[in-house]
């Protein structure tokens, strides 16, 4: 491996770093949207579903 090789790298794993930090970023912003949404219209008692639903929206 040369010296070349790991610089390339390193350059790689910052634009994905830029792009994961994105899309992470906007699915946390509507995660917390969703979970408020669904307390104001289900309420207080029933915040642990809007948890649940999110967790199974997210793994599809």
């Amino acid at each position: 491996m040369g010296k070349d090789f790991i610089i390339e790298n390193l350059k790689n794993a910052g634009k994905n770093i830029k792009e994961n930090f994105k899309s992470y970023t906007l699915d946390f912003i509507f995660i917390v949207l969703f979970i408020s949404v669904f307390q104001t219209v289900f309420g207080q008692e029933n915040n642990i579903v809007g948890v649940i639903l999110t967790i199974l929206m997210a793994h599809q």
